[in-house]
């Protein structure tokens, strides 16, 4: 709608032009008030008319030149480059991003020149240049820093997780991406927010916690479209799109996918359109389509070297490969997969050149400083051998300086060994501790795959093997009974996969985790009361320590006290989480009963948190198990 509304003001302003307003701004092109009011119009149309927004931009440029407004003309300049950004021609962005720099510099305005040093560094990143674009965003986010800007350090660290993620450092885009969300929540911006939450769904992609993925993209899509944001929707669909697809919901996926791609085209994001592409062909290649496949992958590999985007033309050369083997096409196999293989050397070539070029510059530069040092002392001892021959007193005080300033020098450079060696150990420590915890993080990675990928798909063939058992040979007790143990075995796996699978997670997401485990369950329904800071972590420990007690105690009193409804509520304060599990059934005694294993085993979990338990039951009159754990 706001697209719709901007683009008719746009031909208005176009029939009305020879009227009047060409008139007036002819005879004083050079007024602030119209310069103000055609770099706004400008900024408009940078991404849904780009044309017309260059189109502003150039009468902006020619009238701040001729009458030397700098900041009027660098602010067009950086609208301009933001426009080619848009479309994916990052060649003539990169070229007016960088007139526009030079101009803010010369200016001197420190947060106008981080946000041109922001804009340059994302047309960095979206080349695939990673080294230059982290200059530029670690540039502008010292800026801010010092400008105590918390609104635009939230944009830089948004910006700087979407460079790791290039990179397939997870852990630092999460960092960023959550420090950003936190930034945007506190200071009750919606659209930022809601940027947020779509950069989480496709970390998540990655990170294989599809169901935190979808969570996310949904989210943000449905934020976007109440604020009317429809240049970035499609970004939060095919996020949505993709993590169905790791999930094989072919239909749901095909349906945001889709989508996502129309509007990608309408607004002529070039990278985006070839990101969509390259999963549409995953799609339809996972349904069997491989001649539509093909289409669609050979489609996002033209667009990636139209645009010169190095990731995208990496997939699609990988994915060309791999369709053109299913036809017996070798020969086109062969030239996909070298292709797809040049890139990525490349990609590599770029990182090992730019190592080397850092070491030649250090081992110049320690050279040069040795020459200066060389030169000093020669020059010393000249002058010392001039001055002996006529004043010998004058010779013993130098000599005397010499040795007291030699001795300064060796005590200043053993102090500053002692504390770079001091800083090297505690840098040692910081490594060998963030090794410790990676290596921790890919044995759970590895433990979750090796129960997915093993026992998981064991257990599904058992399972499937029952039903067809169940289905030759009719209803059977024994039958029903296994399938019913199979199928929460197998839930069961796959919630511990999930837990294993995350050092931590938020309490956000463990309250979606435990909605789906019994949105099954007739009898049992979860509620929360009161959430406060849902977006605060769980260890893995507490999470399933959590889990297992309401598990433990919502089978008991299915199984044991013969309920007709169980109800779990959850209530989180800045203090501490408090699960209550409440049933209809019939009750014990609580002063006089002992308690069996499952009661040992809720203590237990509820103890391995450090939390407590407590149990309020009475024979007739149902039960009530009461858990809490601080945070």
């Amino acid at each position: 709608m706001m697209i719709l509304k901007n683009a008719g003001r746009f031909f208005c302003f176009l029939i009305l032009w020879p009227i009047a307003a060409f008139g007036q701004h002819e005879q004083n092109p050079d007024s602030d008030k119209v310069l103000s009011s055609w770099l706004k119009l400008a900024s408009e149309y940078r991404f849904q008319e780009p044309d017309s927004s260059r189109f502003y931009c150039r009468k902006i440029i020619s009238a701040a030149r001729a009458s030397g407004k700098k900041d009027m003309e660098a602010e067009a300049l950086r609208i301009t480059s933001i426009s080619y950004e848009a479309q994916g021609n990052y060649k003539e962005a990169l070229e007016y991003g960088q007139q526009s720099l030079k101009l803010r510099r010369e200016t001197g305005d420190e947060k106008k020149i981080a946000n041109t040093l922001n804009s340059v560094g994302i047309i960095y990143d979206q080349q695939g240049n990673f080294y230059e674009a982290l200059k530029y965003y670690n540039e502008a986010f010292d800026i801010y820093h010092r400008l105590k800007d918390d609104e635009h350090l939230a944009m830089m660290n948004v910006n700087l997780g979407i460079l790791f993620k290039s990179q397939g450092q997870y852990d630092q885009v999460i960092r960023h991406y959550r420090d950003a969300y936190s930034i945007y929540k506190r200071l009750k911006l919606p659209a930022e927010t809601a940027f947020c939450e779509a950069n989480l769904g496709s970390v998540f992609y990655y990170t294989r916690q599809y169901d935190s993925c979808v969570y996310y993209s949904l989210k943000a899509e449905k934020a976007l479209l109440v604020q009317k944001n429809l240049q970035f929707r499609p970004v939060a669909l095919a996020n949505a799109g993709i993590g169905f697809l790791a999930q094989h919901k072919t239909a749901e996926a095909r349906k945001y996918l889709e989508e996502a791609l129309q509007a990608h085209r309408k607004y002529g994001n070039k990278k985006e359109t070839a990101f969509v592409l390259i999963h549409m062909a995953r799609l339809h290649q996972e349904t069997k389509q491989y001649a539509e496949a093909l289409e669609l992958a050979k489609e996002a590999k033209k667009i990636a070297e139209e645009i010169r985007a190095p990731q995208q033309l990496m997939e699609a050369s990988r994915l060309l490969s791999e369709l053109y083997a299913r036809r017996e096409d070798y020969f086109h196999a062969y030239q996909s997969y070298v292709q797809y293989s040049s890139v990525k050397d490349t990609l590599f070539e770029q990182q090992k050149t730019k190592e080397i070029t850092n070491h030649q510059i250090r081992y110049e530069t320690a050279s040069k400083e040795q020459e200066i040092v060389l030169l000093t002392q020669k020059n010393t001892i000249q002058q010392l051998d001039i001055r002996e021959r006529n004043l010998y007193l004058l010779v013993s005080l130098l000599l005397l300086a010499v040795v007291s300033l030699t001795a300064w020098f060796i005590y200043r450079k053993r102090k500053a060994r002692e504390l770079q060696l001091k800083s090297e150990s505690q840098l040692k420590e910081k490594l060998l501790k963030a090794e410790a915890e990676n290596t921790l993080q890919q044995d759970r990675l590895r433990i979750s795959r090796e129960l997915h990928d093993n026992i998981g798909a064991q257990l599904t063939f058992i399972k499937s093997a029952v039903d067809m058992v169940g289905n030759v040979s009719g209803s059977n007790d024994t039958l029903i009974q296994i399938k019913e143990i199979l199928r929460d075995t197998i839930r069961d796996l796959r919630n511990t996969v999930w837990l294993i699978n995350k050092p931590a997670v938020t309490i956000e997401e463990w309250m979606i985790r435990l909605r789906e485990y019994y949105r099954k369950t007739e009898k049992t329904e979860v509620i929360h009361d009161r959430l406060e800071g849902e977006e605060r972590l769980l260890s893995s420990q507490k999470a399933t320590a959590l889990f297992r007690i309401i598990q433990e105690a919502v089978n008991n009193s299915l199984k044991h006290a013969h309920g007709t409804h169980v109800l779990i509520s959850v209530d989180v304060t800045e203090e501490c989480l408090r699960i209550t599990v409440e049933d209809d059934g019939q009750g014990f005694e609580a002063e006089t009963a002992t308690g069996g294993f499952g009661m040992e085993n809720m203590r237990h979990h509820a103890g391995e948190a450090g939390g407590t338990i407590r149990v309020d039951s009475k024979k007739g009159g149902g039960t009530r198990i009461i858990a809490e754990v601080p945070l």
